[in-house]
C-alpha cells in the first residue's frame, strides 16, 4: 500500500451548494418499533428479528438524500473522466473538483523536470474563463439540477494524496 501526493495548479470549482431530497423507501423489518432494528431502519431477511424476536414485516420510511456535484457527475456518462473531486475518501465538507486533463496553461508553467512550477506570468482570469469554456454542458447541468450559485470558480494551488 502507498500513498501519492498530487499537486494541482489551476482553476477549480467549489461546490457551495446541495440538494435535499426526501424519498419514500421500503424495507423488511422488525415490527417492533421499540427495536434497535427497527429505529434503525436495518433491512432483515429471516422472518423473525434476531434482536427482539418480533416477526419481520415491510415498513414504509422516508429518507432524505443528498445530492451534491460529485453525484452529477457521476450519474452522467457525457462527464465521465472530465472533472475529478480531489477527495476521493470523503474526508472534506466540502468538495474541490479540478480538471481531468490539465489545461492548456500547463505545459508552459512546469520546469522540464516537473519539480518547479512558474507562476510569475498567470493570468489568473485568463484560466478561469478557460475553465468555464471548457466546461461549459457541466456547469449548466450542475446548476440545472442545484440551483444558481451552487458552485464557485477559483484559482489555487492544491495538494491532496491518494
Amino acid at each position: 500500500m502507498s500513498i501519492d501526493t498530487n499537486l494541482h495548479v489551476g482553476p477549480y470549482l467549489v461546490q457551495l451548494k446541495t440538494k435535499e431530497t426526501e424519498v419514500e423507501k421500503t424495507i423488511k423489518t422488525c415490527s417492533n418499533d421499540n427495536c434497535q432494528i427497527n429505529i434503525n431502519n436495518e433491512r432483515q431477511t429471516s422472518k423473525f428479528c434476531p434482536n427482539c424476536g418480533s416477526p419481520v414485516l415491510e415498513k414504509i420510511y422516508i429518507e432524505t438524500e443528498i445530492m451534491d456535484i460529485c453525484d452529477i457527475l457521476c450519474n452522467n456518462e457525457e462527464f465521465e473522466n472530465e472533472l475529478s473531486n480531489i477527495d476521493q475518501m470523503g474526508c472534506r465538507k466540502d468538495n474541490i473538483i479540478i480538471s481531468n486533463g490539465g489545461s492548456p496553461f500547463d505545459e508552459d508553467r512546469w520546469t522540464e523536470d516537473d519539480d518547479i512550477c512558474d507562476l510569475t506570468n498567470v493570468n489568473v482570469q485568463e484560466e478561469i474563463e478557460w475553465f468555464k469554456n471548457e466546461y461549459k454542458t457541466i456547469l449548466e447541468a450542475i446548476e440545472k439540477e442545484l440551483g444558481e450559485n451552487a458552485y464557485e470558480i477559483k484559482y489555487g494551488v492544491i495538494q491532496w494524496y491518494s
